[in-house]
C-alpha cells in the first residue's frame, strides 16, 4: 500500500541546491575547496539527484582508503601533514605505491 493517494512530482535540484549539496554532504571533512569549486561541482552535474550527489562526495571520501587498500608497498616520502599547524617539515611519511613504482 501506498503511503500518499497522490503522486507529488519532485523536480530535481538546480546548479545553485547541487552546489550547496556538495558542501552539506562533505559536512566537517576538511578540504581545500572554494565557494568556486562548489558552484563548479554544482554546474557540471545537471540531471544530479541529491542521492546521487550523495553517493558521488562518499565514494570521493573513500578514494584515499582505496589506494591504500591497493597499495603493493610503500615509499618514504617529506612533507607538510595537512592538519600540521606548526608547518613542520617531516621525514617520515609514507606514501602507497602501485607494482609499476619504485618503493
Amino acid at each position: 500500500r501506498r503511503r500518499f493517494e497522490r503522486r507529488i512530482y519532485i523536480p530535481l535540484p538546480e546548479a545553485p541546491a547541487r552546489s550547496a549539496m556538495f558542501r552539506i554532504h562533505l559536512g566537517d571533512t576538511p578540504n581545500d575547496l572554494g565557494q568556486p569549486d562548489f558552484d563548479m561541482l554544482g554546474q557540471n552535474t545537471p540531471g544530479y539527484s541529491g542521492s546521487d550527489i550523495n553517493i558521488v562526495v562518499r565514494n570521493a571520501l573513500m578514494e584515499p582508503v582505496r589506494s591504500i587498500q591497493c597499495a603493493q608497498h610503500f615509499k618514504r616520502i617529506s612533507g607538510i601533514l595537512p592538519n600540521d599547524d606548526d608547518k613542520v617539515m617531516r621525514d617520515d611519511l609514507m606514501c602507497p605505491c602501485g607494482p609499476s613504482e619504485p618503493g
